[in-house]
């Protein structure tokens, strides 16, 4: 009998300190699921911001390559133009030939980096939406174990003084 006096109170430490532990570890992961989700939400509009501004400058980079292309056609005629002139066999006017071909050379290539340019970038568009629907995923788990734990009384006072 004096057994069981001794042991009572150990057995109702060990009891108090396994539920407190429970109630520290749902606290604790309560704040960790509040951080996470704000950190979540913080990259979701970060994502949104960098995918608006890439989406919007997708259009000009292909208006500025339709332009150097047609620049590149105008001065290209130009220059066979002014090559079909030179064949007279005045230096004059094939240096100003060769500088019409060096000017039509220039905007083909400004056209091809255009194209590229807006190439990447639809790239990344594609890259940031994949990226963006990971973490509105991430959210949506994140506002499902939100839910859980406000679901559970033991834990809710400890949810509240997150939020």
């Amino acid at each position: 009998m004096k057994n069981i006096y001794l042991i009572l109170p150990f057995m109702a430490f060990f009891i108090t300190t396994s539920f407190a532990k429970d109630r520290m570890d749902s606290s604790t992961d309560t704040i960790k699921l509040g951080k996470e989700y704000r950190k979540v939400s913080a990259d979701i509009a970060s994502l949104r911001n960098k995918l608006e501004d890439a989406k919007n400058k997708i259009p000009l980079l292909e208006a500025k390559a339709e332009q150097a292309e047609a620049k590149s056609k105008v001065t290209l005629e130009k220059s066979s133009d002014q090559a079909s002139k030179a064949t007279s066999g005045k230096l004059k006017q094939a240096r100003k030939a060769e500088k019409l071909a060096d000017r039509a050379e220039d905007a083909t290539e400004d056209a091809r980096d255009s194209r590229e340019e807006a190439n990447d970038l639809r790239d990344k568009v594609e890259q940031l939406t994949k990226n963006m629907d990971k973490k509105y995923k991430r959210l949506q788990e994140l506002e499902e174990q939100k839910a859980s734990l406000k679901s559970n009384p033991s834990t809710s006072a400890s949810v509240d003084s997150s939020n």
